[in-house]
């Protein structure tokens, strides 16, 4: 019950009548507008949903021609406008995202790789095989040297053994591109240190190019570097070229890690 002064009813019939006329007099009350209905979105039909999925897949395949024809930047090219203007289900986003990061990285385009990774959907983002790709692509944009092989096995492993997360199909074709990655990355590292040092510990070798030094041994001779057995290093062959430090220069003082470190971040920029 309020407590504020209660009103008398009318008692008279004129007073009855007043009553009445001022509620009928009385001003409509006002009424808030009703809020916003959200855009209407289209539910796309049974049949468009199929179109769409077609397309995907018919524009996957092409973008696979290219990368087992070797044509990466044709394929960069299908898969960018894939991603864009198709809407894929969520294993093939992931797959199409790792495919193009990959890719990129392979290329030596670390910013494009990183913008690929960085715009999928926070929900894809928390998938074990995202989570380990992120991994390696971390150690190669951090300049981890040591730890990018070694991530890059675990990833292969890892989307071998949870293909539900990856588009099935598309599995075996981001293992083969992680070991083509892994391939080119040694040499362009490699690159690096003919340039940076005129003798290479093995230890240090083992470390930069992720092999054991039996490996290293066969693969570096192949490459025309030679190995003293004495003072246990490997050296580069003579006849190499330069796109960065001289070997001159860097024999002006002893070689150390630290003057590695200090030219490692031109490792991306060299050529094959």
């Amino acid at each position: 019950m309020s407590n504020g002064t209660l009103t008398p009813p009318p008692l008279s019939a004129v007073e009855i009548h007043d009553q009445a006329k001022d509620v009928l007099n009385a001003p409509p009350p006002t009424v808030a507008p009703p809020p916003p209905q959200p855009p209407v979105v289209a539910t796309p039909t049974i049949q468009q949903q199929h179109q769409q999925s077609n397309l995907g897949a018919a524009q996957i395949h092409s973008a696979l021609d290219s990368i087992q024809r070797n044509e990466f930047s044709v394929a960069i090219t299908k898969l960018e406008r894939l991603d864009m203007n198709v809407s894929l289900q969520a294993t093939e986003k992931l797959s199409v995202a790792s495919l193009l990061a990959l890719l990129y990285m392979i290329q030596d385009t670390l910013p494009s790789a990183y913008a690929t990774l960085t715009r999928l959907p926070l929900v894809l983002q928390k998938k074990v095989a995202y989570q380990s790709f992120w991994e390696l692509f971390s150690a190669v944009w951090e300049r981890k040297f040591a730890s990018v092989y070694s991530r890059a096995q675990s990833f292969h492993t890892r989307i071998g053994s949870s293909p539900v997360e990856l588009e099935g199909e598309l599995v075996e074709i981001v293992k083969s591109l992680t070991i083509t990655f892994v391939h080119r990355f040694r040499l362009r590292t490699l690159t690096l240190l003919s340039t940076a040092y005129d003798a290479v510990p093995v230890a240090l070798a083992e470390s930069f190019l992720g092999l054991p030094a039996q490996e290293l041994l066969v693969d570096l001779q192949k490459q025309g570097w030679t190995f003293d057995q004495g003072s246990q290093v490997f050296v580069p062959p003579f006849n190499k070229q330069s796109n960065g430090p001289s070997a001159t220069s860097a024999a002006s003082g002893p070689s150390t890690l630290n003057n590695f470190r200090a030219i490692a971040g031109s490792v991306t920029h060299l050529e094959l």
